[in-house]
């Protein structure tokens, strides 16, 4: 098969996500979870690479909506930062929190569809671990999951459709809002909830400290559901001293300032605890119970 602007082959990433095991009620989940991809859209400057463009994206051929039959509820998963890992590497961890996803959202009752955003979180050469870079990078990939939801709405206007971000992947959420604010014309909001979990963006980002942000997740979502623990060891030690600011995975967002009324802290400190990779395995009942 001959890539093209929206499919390309997901071997790799559809081997490792049928090998997971099943969810907590042990629901059948199709063993395939679907992708939407830019992976090798940029290099470790952040710059595009050749023959991508600031929108273009690629599918796993499968993606409901753009490529396959249509569904009634699709929830996207952008992962998070994957830093000095190589190109297999990431792939596989990528498969792997997709994977993860499909299995507890399902066996929290979810029965709606699963798909993984993939993106090169793992690119990036600057200084301090490549996170200035990876950073850069989250931000050139919000234009393409605003794309992605921009054709898929063109497809689908009265779906629900749902967007889960993890740890640096709530950056890219966040400037995919951010995009689609700047010309969304259609009747409802594009994004019908959003789930940001561990996320490695400011505290004050959601917050009238960050007019663009905030309007834009008044406009753009039905309602944001931002959880957070409060002993998140990876922010504690990683973002919180590169930013010199509290995430807003550990903290919630910023009192300080006022958030829109749609967007809600949920603190799962009790349940998640120090485990910056358990927001999934222990908080999928709640997530799941605010996609009604």
């Amino acid at each position: 098969m001959t890539l093209n602007r929206r499919q390309f082959i997901g071997t790799t990433g559809a081997a490792l996500a049928g090998a997971g095991l099943l969810g907590r009620n042990a629901t059948a989940r199709s063993e395939r979870v679907p992708q939407v991809t830019t992976f090798d859209h940029f290099d470790n400057d952040a710059n595009l690479t050749d023959g991508n463009t600031e929108t273009n994206y690629e599918t796993s051929g499968d993606v409901p909506g753009i490529d396959a039959e249509h569904v009634a509820d699709l929830t996207v998963l952008v992962h998070g930062w994957r830093p000095t890992q190589n190109d297999e590497e990431a792939r596989e961890d990528n498969a792997e929190k997709f994977a993860e996803a499909n299995r507890e959202l399902g066996g929290s009752g979810y029965d709606g569809t699963v798909i993984g955003y993939e993106w090169d979180s793992h690119r990036g050469d600057s200084l301090d671990s490549g996170w200035a870079d990876a950073n850069r990078i989250a931000e050139r990939n919000g234009p393409k999951l605003a794309q992605f939801v921009r054709d898929y709405r063109d497809q689908r206007p009265n779906a629900a459709l749902r967007i889960a971000s993890h740890s640096l992947g709530t950056l890219v959420l966040v400037h995919c809002l951010e995009e689609l604010d700047e010309d969304w014309t259609g009747q409802h909001p594009p994004i019908t909830t959003a789930h940001p979990f561990g996320s490695a963006v400011d505290h004050d980002r959601p917050t009238s400290a960050y007019p663009e942000t905030r309007t834009a997740i008044e406009e753009g979502v039905g309602a944001v559901h931002n959880y957070h623990s409060r002993l998140d060891s990876v922010l504690k030690a990683a973002y919180e001293p590169r930013e010199t600011d509290r995430a807003l995975g550990r903290h919630g967002a910023d009192s300080d300032h006022e958030a829109p009324a749609n967007y809600i802290d949920h603190d799962v400190t009790d349940t998640v605890g120090l485990d910056h990779e358990g927001y999934l395995e222990n908080a999928s009942d709640l997530m799941v119970s605010h996609m009604g």
